[in-house]
Parts: C-alpha cells; structure tokens; sequence
C-alpha cells in the first residue's frame, strides 16, 4: 500500500469569531499538514 499523510492524533478546533476566509486558510493549512479532524466552533 501506499503511504498515507494523515494523523488522526492532532485536531484543530476554529474559533467562532473566525470569518470564511480564515477558516478556509486554516483547513488548507492544517489538511496539508495530514489533520483530518477540523472543526470550527460555528458548527459544533
């Protein structure tokens, strides 16, 4: 198999006060670095 970048160890939670353009940066950044939970506190 290949090898998979992903780390299910580390998660991210955003905060509300974080506009669309923000939270969309930080998904980018944190799914580039293998992150799969990302939340942002809007959604929880």
């Amino acid at each position: 198999g290949h090898p998979v970048r992903r780390t299910m160890g580390i998660a991210h939670l955003g905060g509300a006060t974080l506009d669309n353009e923000e939270n969309y940066l930080i998904k980018k950044l944190f799914t580039a670095l293998g992150i799969v939970q990302i939340e942002n506190q809007a959604r929880v």
